[in-house]
């Protein structure tokens, strides 16, 4: 094997998968998230070459061992059966960025307890707070609307999250990063601030007949 002939892939081994790392899955998770796609498809290929080159098994190994700091028995992986989940990680991941996607959805959640808690700061606040939560996840905000008694989110939702975990995420997020400015309104509701539940459609099945009756037949409880 020629000193530079895999330097590529010996970089990245390295930089990613260094002592300091203590889990080479969310290291490699993240690293891909990063990565800039041209990279990405360069480093395959060069894996691709280092999986089908003439060299032995042992010398495959001997070399993805050096330069990496993972113990393979804890993974349940060999070292070639690791490189191979990597090199089909990323081709996951080149894949989906060909994907175009236009996933809107109309969302509607509501205060806990019939009350109409959402006014004043808490209302200008709430509603930052959410895009912050929103842009953390790569959600795109169509549009944000904060009432007294419910929230209303036009959302451009990625195809790989779940609506129903993406609600529970901004309701138990959105808790916590009010509890920093108003725990007594939190603590009032002894951290039950939104009900269970919520109203989604999509954009193409929107009906604001349906959504308000969604929030009276709430209230009517």
């Amino acid at each position: 094997m020629e000193d530079d002939e895999f330097d590529i892939l010996v970089e990245f081994l390295e930089a990613e998968f260094h002592q300091d790392v203590e889990d080479p899955d969310i290291a490699l998770k993240e690293f891909i998230n990063d990565a800039d796609r041209d990279y990405l498809d360069l480093l395959s290929r060069k894996i691709e070459t280092f999986l089908i080159s003439e060299l032995s098994e042992y010398e495959k190994e001997k070399f993805i061992t050096t330069h990496t700091y993972i113990y393979y028995p804890a993974i349940g992986l060999k070292p070639i059966e690791w490189m191979k989940m990597v090199l089909c990680r990323i081709k996951k991941s080149l894949k989906a960025s060909y994907t175009k996607w236009n996933c809107q959805y109309h969302i509607i959640f509501l205060p806990q307890y019939h009350k109409e808690i959402i006014y004043g700061n808490l209302r200008k606040d709430m509603k930052e707070i959410l895009k912050i939560l929103c842009q953390c996840k790569k959600v795109e905000i169509v549009k944000v609307s904060v009432f007294s008694d419910h929230i209303h989110l036009c959302l451009n939702i990625p195809p790989d999250i779940s609506v129903s975990e993406f609600v529970r995420y901004l309701k138990r997020e959105s808790v916590l990063m009010m509890y920093n400015k108003y725990p007594n309104i939190v603590e009032n509701l002894k951290g039950d601030f939104w009900s269970n539940g919520y109203y989604v459609t999509t954009f193409g099945n929107t009906n604001e007949e349906a959504m308000r009756k969604y929030i009276i037949d709430y209230w009517k409880r």
